[in-house]
């Protein structure tokens, strides 16, 4: 018997032991938590372009959630658009179909952002002929540029919704983030129909930059290719400037933004704007107790009027008090704030007499000096 032949009679042996064995063991029960979870029920449809329910969808994530959130089931679309799902076990649940670039409709809703028709599913039960609506989303594309007509990459451009312009706030969880490329052209999709305003965000890693006119670039210039020529010459100091989020056309102002409003699957792609440095502003001011006197025990917070940026670009931000409780906030960008002051248990805001709930905003062009009375709800600016 050569070497090869007994190699293989060993390896015979040793997988009819190991049958044997296995044959002996009984099957292991998953137990009724498990088995609860492999239905019989089949969910089957077709997802179709919007309100042509005679294209396809092909490639598009179809999911099948419970209503409790327990379970989540999902499919994708064949060419022809159709999807099952098999081993549906019974209960309620929720369909919806979702495709970058496209609308998430649920079944049974009308639009995005609304509800869907509940599906109760029983054991064994067969669902067919479900159509899901995926209409394209708008899109909202351009360039932008900086003040020398060099494209601005890695911008990150948003697009706001009108009627959230002054909510405020953080950003909704999950939301798509869009940049400039090397070119300095955006393009956002996906969108929902709806009037936004749309704002590029540019940060140099701090809030304010000093810039030189070109007239004192060309003296320092001059000193140092004539070092004994222009002794004792004075400089101009730089101009601190900011860079704040500038909406479409070009304008740090809200209120002087143009609106765009566009409609399912509209390409709008001529937003077109530069991005240009403002002269930074500084709040000066200074917090008293109830006595009159000068407090440090309270934290300043400078809270921009508008809509929710993300984290650094709207301009909010938190100063505390020295020693005299006076305050000094620099590199405020162009645009409308609400500065409040608190401590113990207590918060006052500025430019408020007798109503601190609806205080006007402060413009960050100003640069007079604030007095807030701490402790009081008297307090003057």
């Amino acid at each position: 018997m050569t070497m090869s032949v007994r190699t293989l009679f060993v390896a015979l042996i040793v997988a009819a032991i190991s049958a044997s064995t296995n044959a002996q063991q009984p099957a292991r029960d998953l137990g009724p938590a498990i088995r609860a979870r492999i239905g019989t029920g089949v969910i089957a449809g077709l997802v179709t372009l919007g309100d042509d329910a005679k294209t396809p969808v092909r490639r598009a994530v179809v999911t099948l959630t419970a209503a409790d959130d327990s379970e989540i089931l999902a499919a994708i679309s064949g060419d022809d658009g159709k999807f099952t799902i098999e081993r549906v076990p019974a209960g309620k649940y929720t369909l919806a179909a979702a495709k970058p670039s496209y609308l998430t409709i649920p079944y049974g809703a009308r639009r995005p952002g609304r509800r869907g028709t509940l599906l109760i599913v029983a054991g064994g039960q067969h669902l067919s002929d479900l159509n899901l609506s995926l209409p394209p989303g708008a899109v909202l594309a351009g360039r932008v540029t900086l003040p020398d007509g060099q494209p601005a990459p890695n911008v990150q451009v948003v697009a706001v919704p009108s009627w959230r312009a002054t909510a405020g706030g953080t950003p909704e969880a999950g939301a798509r983030e869009f940049r400039t490329d090397d070119l300095g052209e955006f393009r956002l999709f996906g969108l929902t129909p709806d009037t936004y305003m749309v704002a590029a965000l540019l940060s140099f890693g701090r809030g304010e930059v000093e810039r030189m006119s070109d007239s004192a670039i060309s003296d320092v210039l001059r000193q140092l290719q004539q070092p004994g020529s222009s002794a004792g010459a004075t400089v101009a100091s730089p101009t601190t400037v900011a860079y704040a989020p500038v909406y479409f056309p070009g304008t740090p102002s809200l209120g002087d933004a143009t609106p765009i409003t566009v409609t399912t699957g509209q390409v709008r792609e001529d937003l077109h704007f530069t991005i240009t440095p403002f002269p930074a502003a500084t709040i000066r001011g200074r917090v008293v107790g109830i006595d009159g006197a000068p407090t440090a025990a309270a934290v300043l917070f400078l809270e921009a009027v508008g809509p929710a940026l993300p984290d650094g670009a709207s301009g909010s931000r938190t100063e505390h008090l020295n020693r005299n409780g006076e305050f000094q906030i620099g590199g405020v960008s162009p645009g409308f704030y609400r500065l409040r002051a608190r401590g113990g248990g207590i918060t006052l805001k500025a430019s408020s007499r007798l109503t601190p709930a609806h205080p006007p905003p402060i413009t960050s062009s100003s640069r007079f000096p604030r007095i807030v009375r701490y402790g009081t709800r008297r307090h003057r600016a």
